[in-house]
């Protein structure tokens, strides 16, 4: 599993990132909480939180697949490398509320990530996939993805630290989108990690925030180099 760092050894800075979008350009409904999301009129969850129609930045990151890791016109074909049956997991079961409308919700990775106790387990329908897997929900157009909350989490970033950490592979200095819902209290809410390196939830889906696309190598594909700057990690082939 791998997450963009940019094209140079930085670790740290706009370079890290392929870019700012909000996370949808509305807030104002439960909906928006999705990578993909349903219909903003539903009246029950399944409705709400069906997987038809892309969230901005899942354009954001089906853009830059096409460009960069599959584009017949440019004879770039790195899609051969990437494993389609590992997802990315937008869990947005609830804790407590509906999760529909413009119910006030709290989703179930908001519970996980203030308790400090992330997991990786999701349910079928927030597991995102291609139609070509054989695992989770199949909606994707690019197996692309965003990294979780609990992830996140897992690598060492904590929740609402003032301090931070920055002693993590994951701390870059920007503002920088996850996948997980928080909330929706007025307005719909989606974990992103700070710039000091810790979790904040203060702004809506519509707030700019960096992208940092994230793919699933295949396990049989072979790896050269120690995975340090000056020798990183290489697909074999793949040059």
């Amino acid at each position: 599993r791998m997450i963009y760092q940019g094209t140079s050894p930085n670790t740290t800075g706009t370079g890290t990132q392929i870019g700012m979008s909000a996370f949808n350009s509305l807030a104002n409904d439960n909906a928006y909480v999705g990578y993909m999301y349903g219909n903003t009129n539903a009246s029950d969850y399944a409705g709400t939180h069906a997987n038809t129609n892309s969230s901005m930045i899942k354009g954001v990151l089906d853009n830059w697949y096409s460009n960069y890791i599959e584009n017949e016109q440019s004879n770039i074909h790195y899609e051969q490398y990437i494993d389609i049956n590992a997802g990315f997991c937008g869990d947005r079961r609830v804790s407590s509320g509906t999760g529909v409308g413009t119910s006030s919700t709290v989703y179930q990775p908001f519970t996980r990530i203030s308790n400090s106790n992330p997991s990786l387990s999701c349910n079928t329908n927030d597991i995102y996939t291609t139609i070509d897997s054989s695992t989770g929900n199949k909606a994707l157009t690019y197996p692309i993805g965003l990294i979780s909350a609990d992830e996140a989490m897992f690598a060492g970033i904590p929740y609402r630290n003032s301090s931070g950490n920055s002693n993590n592979y994951l701390y870059t200095g920007q503002n920088y989108w996850t996948v997980s819902p928080y909330d929706f209290n007025s307005y719909a809410r989606v974990f992103l990690v700070y710039s000091n390196g810790d979790f904040n939830d203060d702004w809506g889906l519509f707030g700019k925030a960096g992208v940092r696309p994230v793919i699933n190598i295949s396990a049989d594909v072979q790896i050269t180099g120690s995975g340090t700057t000056t020798n990183p990690f290489k697909v074999v082939g793949a040059d």
